[in-house]
């Protein structure tokens, strides 16, 4: 019997090598993981829906203290959202006929730039949207606790605190001078001449 060569050697280990890795990858589930990613980041996108609830309540919207920049912000977080849409879709495009898994190495290598581009897409989301969205937030929140505060004052039958919450114009001066006044009841001792 003759010896293999060295060449015939090298090849029968690379054989082995490949066999073992697709044994590995039995039950494989790449394309399901890249489709489970994609919804993951549409889930994400839709997260910001509740804003338009938000947007959509006028009681509220009298409430907001910067109105330009609160339009300007939804403006920018519509117009980011809609990018990211765009870009989600081309990402989602590359896989979208995929499912399952794969025993071959050379497809589940060639699936890790997908996953790398799902992964530079929520990085953008966080770096884009997300600061975009709290400022949003930030305002509507600061307008139901002045709309909280005045729905108490009602109740309380207080008007006057209106004029200070609603007028975003209303300058300290006239605060001051729509403010009333309250004068303690003590008696004043008047010095008698006699």
């Amino acid at each position: 019997m003759t010896q293999k060569s060295f060449a015939r050697k090298q090849r029968d280990l690379k054989e082995k090598a490949r066999n073992n890795a697709i044994s590995e990858l039995e039950g494989n589930t790449c394309w399901d993981d890249l489709n489970k990613m994609y919804s993951e980041m549409c889930g994400l996108l839709s997260s910001h829906s509740h804003i338009r609830v938000y947007a959509d309540d006028k009681e509220l919207i009298a409430m907001i203290a910067d109105k330009a920049t609160l339009a300007s912000n939804i403006r920018i977080l519509a117009r980011d959202l809609a990018t990211l849409n765009v870009e989600l879709k081309a990402i989602y495009d590359t896989h979208k006929d995929m499912s399952g898994g794969t025993t071959d190495p050379d497809v589940v290598i060639s699936t890790f730039p997908i996953f790398e581009q799902y992964n530079l897409f929520m990085e953008r989301h966080q770096a884009v949207i997300m600061p975009t969205a709290y400022h949003i937030i930030e305002q509507f929140s600061a307008a139901e606790a002045l709309l909280a505060s005045k729905k108490q004052d009602e109740a309380n039958g207080i008007v006057d605190a209106e004029i200070i919450t609603t007028d975003p114009v209303v300058t300290q001066a006239e605060v001051v001078a729509e403010t009333p006044v309250v004068v303690a009841s003590t008696p004043v001792a008047t010095q008698v001449e006699g």
